[in-house]
């Protein structure tokens, strides 16, 4: 190789080396972050053949290591979705039966006494009041009398009020009562009466009052306000408060006018002028009659209390 071609050979190879120191430096102007460690790993021997002679030249060459890019790892947060459980809260109405004067679960409770309703009206379709004598032997009466024999609680092997019972001990206004309202009315209607508070004895009138102040008490029953005043041989009844039917219907001796209750009997609604009731006053044994003729007879009787229908028995 002549003097020219080596000095030529050298330059190229001065040439390509700074090259690659620029190239270098250049990288290594990055920032920190992303700078490249660079190392020199092997000498490359380029042989550069010129006519038929050759000459090694050793040239550096950078071998850059590369650098491993940094996985970002996305870390996805998971959103746990609380699923709000909704409860749905069903309101529990209870039902609720609207009585009427002919249709009525107290109407009911007198007519399974035997008391025969049908001809009653069939026979007096406009409700004038008839005398409880005039009363016996058309058909309407049923074969309980008045008599102090039962106590109103009385029931069949098959759990219903036990009528045979009522007609050989008879009944008397206060166990008529207890028999419609502890007896009919949870095992027939199959209307429960359990948290009502009973009398404490069933045959006593007095002993219903005190009941009754307690349906008032438990806040299951109110008192309802009316007016009475003497005419003649009846009583000017008139309401204030609308009575419901099923309502007691509390009397006192009409001459005393005490708060000593003798006598009991059950709302029945309004008709024909007449505040009908269904009660045990007399032979007949159970039997409609008027608030307006309680103060006639032997035994007469003035309004004392009137306490409403209790609200816990789904009747209106």
């Amino acid at each position: 190789m002549n003097r020219l071609t080596k000095i030529c050979v050298s330059t190229i190879s001065f040439l390509i080396a700074t090259l690659i120191m620029i190239n270098t430096m250049g990288t290594g102007k990055a920032s920190k972050s992303q700078q490249k460690k660079s190392d020199v790993s092997e000498k490359t021997i380029t042989t550069l053949s010129t006519g038929g002679n050759s000459e090694n030249l050793i040239l550096l060459s950078t071998t850059t290591k590369k650098s491993t890019a940094s996985t970002k790892t996305t870390t996805t947060k998971k959103t746990t979705t609380t699923a709000k459980k909704t409860t749905t809260t069903k309101k529990t109405t209870k039902k609720v039966t609207k009585m009427t004067f002919t249709k009525n679960v107290f109407l009911d409770a007198l007519i399974y006494t035997g008391y025969n309703y049908k001809k009653t009206v069939k026979d007096n379709p406009n409700w004038n009041y008839v005398l409880c004598a005039q009363k016996r032997g058309k058909g309407w009466l049923s074969k309980i009398t008045y008599g102090g024999g039962s106590t109103g609680y009385e029931k069949t092997s098959s759990g219903k009020p036990n009528i045979k019972k009522f007609q050989k001990g008879g009944l008397v206004c206060a166990s008529y009562a207890t028999y419609v309202y502890f007896n009919y009315l949870p095992n027939v209607a199959k209307i429960n009466t359990s948290k009502l508070a009973k009398p404490k004895r069933s045959y006593s009138a007095n002993d219903w009052y005190i009941a009754g102040q307690k349906w008032v008490k438990a806040g299951y029953s109110k008192y309802l306000r009316f007016s009475a005043k003497s005419s003649g041989t009846r009583t000017i009844f008139k309401p204030i408060d609308k009575i419901p039917i099923g309502s007691l219907m509390l009397f006192t001796d009409f001459k005393k006018r005490n708060n000593y209750c003798t006598h009991i009997c059950i709302y029945a609604g309004e008709k024909n002028g007449y505040h009908w009731v269904t009660h045990v006053g007399n032979a007949n044994g159970p039997e409609f009659c008027a608030m307006e003729r309680m103060s006639c007879g032997a035994d007469p009787q003035w309004p004392l209390k009137v306490i409403s229908l209790p609200n816990n028995l789904g009747l209106q």
